[in-house]
This record gives structure tokens, sequence and C-alpha cells, in this order.
């Protein structure tokens, strides 16, 4: 994962990558992620606001 330059995320592998990534930020910082899924929002969710 760390040689890559885009990350692909999906919910097989989302929570171990995303563990991995908050251990160390720095060692990914300039990496593209690339996510597959939903965005979810709420009625006061503004405009292009996703929530996370």
């Amino acid at each position: 994962m760390k040689q890559k330059n885009t990350i692909e995320m999906n919910e097989d592998v989302c929570a171990a990558y995303y563990n991995e990534i908050g251990m160390d930020i720095g060692k990914y910082k300039g990496k593209k992620i690339k996510l597959k899924g939903f965005v979810y929002k709420e009625n006061s969710t503004k405009k292009k606001q996703p929530t996370l």
C-alpha cells in the first residue's frame, strides 16, 4: 500500500487501511485515495458538503 501512488479503498479493506493510515499518516502524505461507496447526507447538510 505504501508503494502505490493511489490507494484504492473498498469495503473489504477499508477498516484495515483506515487503521494503517491513522497509525502514521505522514507515510501517506501526497497519496491519492480512491473510494467507492455512497454519500450520506442529512436535511441540514449544505450542497457539496459530505458527511464523513
